[in-house]
């Protein structure tokens, strides 16, 4: 039992880079950007190597491979998010149709859910793709927190929390994002970061779903 508990600290501590790694490809690129995002990249791996094999492992390696060879640039940055004629668009809002109601309604949604997780979103768009996977970097970082502690309240709330802005939010409109970018750029480093992005959400819900309905059996590690 001590053996998975600690799988289950490394899978969370490597869940919480991969979101944080994630989301910070979808904001403007520094000059710095590529290269912070291989030492990350690189620290991940250990965590990776800790646990059993996972689903999302090959579409993440092949991002990690994308971004070996096409750094992020603002040009192409600017050219694929902020266009004025065809832009691709970060925020969930912009996928909930053309009116302004439904998108004010995503908007006040996810506003809500960070407000109830004890956040306020800094971020002038909390719906944009980078604060949401930064949220979910948080709400792993509390699993971690609360596994090292051996609280299972507290890690069942984080995997409540975690499984709920999956389906509430990020998985309604992910997979649309990831589609338009895989049409814009096939081989392009948005492509590879939102199709990584949207194998470790899938992965994710399966997993969260299993150790949810583990705890409910009494079966905690």
């Amino acid at each position: 039992m001590r053996g998975e508990r600690v799988r289950l600290v490394h899978l969370a501590r490597a869940r919480q880079g991969l979101y944080r790694l994630l989301g910070a490809v979808f904001l403007p690129p520094q000059v710095e950007s590529a290269a912070v995002m291989r030492a990350a990249a690189g620290l991940l791996e250990r965590d990776l190597q800790r646990v059993c094999s996972l689903s999302f492992v090959p579409v993440w390696r092949e991002f990690l491979a994308v971004l070996e060879r096409v750094p992020p640039t603002i040009d192409r940055y600017l050219a694929l998010f902020a266009a004025p004629a065809d832009a691709v668009p970060l925020c969930a809002s912009r996928y909930a149709g053309a009116d302004a109601a439904s998108q004010a309604a995503v908007v006040a949604a996810v506003q809500d859910t960070y407000r109830r997780a004890g956040l306020r979103a800094r971020a002038q768009e909390p719906d944009h793709l980078a604060t949401e996977l930064e949220f979910l970097s948080f709400l792993c970082g509390q699993e971690v927190e609360a596994r090292v502690q051996r609280a299972p309240r507290a890690v069942r709330d984080a995997l409540e929390r975690q499984l709920g802005f999956l389906d509430e939010h990020l998985c309604l409109w992910l997979p649309l994002l990831a589609a338009r970018l895989a049409r814009r750029e096939p081989h392009g480093l948005y492509a590879a970061a939102a199709a990584a992005a949207w194998a470790v959400a899938v992965h994710d819900r399966d997993l969260l779903a299993l150790l949810i309905r583990r705890d409910s059996l009494g079966v905690c590690p």
